[in-house]
């Protein structure tokens, strides 16, 4: 999936946390949203966030799409750009979730 061109609304930056820690303010986030509600998630493409998508799948809620975000790959003016993690040359997933209740 090419990286959309079109600024992307972060509702949640997980950037510089890790599991589990990124588990638990992933939920406690999701505990205050609607059911059926859809936000987007930025966070570290890292081995310890590895099982996030799964986690959060696992309690129910439906993970539309994640798109990885590669500092070498995607162009300048992608809509990550602007984040200062970026600079550091790390590789970043943008998660697109909807809660279910």
């Amino acid at each position: 999936m090419p990286m959309p061109t079109t600024p992307i609304n972060i509702d949640l930056d997980l950037v510089g946390t890790y599991c589990p820690m990124a588990f638990v303010k992933l939920s406690v986030f999701i505990e205050k949203l609607e059911d059926n509600s859809v936000f987007t998630v930025l966070y570290e493409n890292t081995p310890a966030n590895e099982p996030l998508v799964r986690s959060i799948e696992a309690l129910g809620h439906n993970v539309i799409n994640t798109h990885i975000i590669n500092p070498e790959n995607d162009p300048p003016n992608s809509v990550i750009n602007k984040h200062p993690i970026t600079e550091k040359k790390i590789t970043l997933i943008i998660m697109k979730v909807q809660v279910k209740k």
